[in-house]
């Protein structure tokens, strides 16, 4: 925000790949600010819950030009408005321009689409006085040269990208709070429910919404049991999570056993002492350590 007044920039415009972060930040952002100056656009808001006539009026036509002073919203939406023909879409260009954009979880932007994305961000920077800020845990290759596997697709990154939080504040150290442990035996639902069953608060992140059923079913069903994936609807996910957070904050509930697939990965914020993860990319591992200890409560 400071950076933005400095700039002379009119908006802040946070993008966010999950529908299940997004609703997370706007109920903060909204409390901080005032419903009147945080736009919520994604596929699963409703501008008819809004009960003051009025603002639901100005959100209906914000979400056509984004013209509030903070927007938040899905990948999807950002990078349509600034590749789109239709007009339609294209409303919302000239609101873009002179802003703070913040990608979230910027290590989930498409690699087949990340020349066109990387060329853009560029030419907003330079031309529309747009400032990017990244924000991950497992930030991808953004600048200098970037090459895949294809030696033809070598294309030219960021030319400068600065870290703003300084090397000697040494956070990978101080901020040092779970412990990795390497199983490469292979195993079945049954034994994987059976050790989850010897912990009293457990979170289990798996790779598919089958395995997550199959897991589930497998669980004693006592104390707090929750599955989490694709397979419910927005609602159910978010109604879900709201339980799940509470539950969390209520000492007297012993036994929190959740089984989800990665839709729990990324920025939701939640803490379990014992996170299980089947196995999968660095930056997925990563992600799902971030549910461990988040809070530092427990040692190494």
């Amino acid at each position: 925000m400071k950076h933005a007044i400095r700039n002379g920039q009119k908006r802040i415009i946070i993008a966010i790949p999950y529908t299940s972060i997004i609703v997370q930040t706007a109920s903060v952002l909204r409390s901080i600010f005032g419903e009147e100056n945080v736009l919520e656009h994604h596929s699963n808001v409703d501008p008819e819950q809004i009960k003051d006539e009025r603002l639901q009026e100005k959100m209906k036509l914000a979400t056509e030009n984004w013209d509030y002073p903070i927007i938040v919203t899905t990948n999807v939406q950002l990078f349509e408005s600034m590749f789109s023909n239709k007009p339609s879409v294209c409303r919302k260009l000239h609101n873009i321009v002179n802003s703070v954009v913040i990608l979230d979880e910027v290590q989930t932007l498409p690699m087949d689409y990340l020349q066109p994305v990387v060329d853009s961000l560029k030419t907003y920077h330079k031309l529309f006085n747009v400032s990017f800020l990244f924000t991950t845990a497992s930030q991808p290759v953004l600048s200098g040269l970037i090459e895949g596997c294809n030696p033809r697709a070598v294309f030219k990154g960021i030319d400068h990208i600065t870290e703003i939080i300084p090397r000697e504040f040494k956070l990978h150290d101080k901020l040092r709070r779970v412990k990795l442990s390497i199983n490469n035996e292979g195993r079945t639902y049954d034994e994987v429910a059976e050790m989850l069953s010897k912990h009293k608060r457990v979170l289990c992140i798996v790779n598919t919404r089958c395995d997550a059923r199959e897991l589930y079913a497998r669980l004693p069903q006592e104390g707090i049991t929750l599955h989490l994936s694709k397979m419910m609807c927005p609602a159910h996910i978010s109604e879900t999570l709201e339980k799940l957070k509470n539950a969390l904050k209520d000492d007297t509930n012993e036994v929190i056993r959740v089984v989800s697939t990665q839709l729990i990965e990324a920025g939701v914020d939640i803490d379990f002492p014992i996170v299980y993860r089947q196995e999968a990319g660095l930056d997925s591992v990563l992600q799902a350590a971030g549910r461990c200890n988040r809070e530092g409560k427990n040692g190494l």
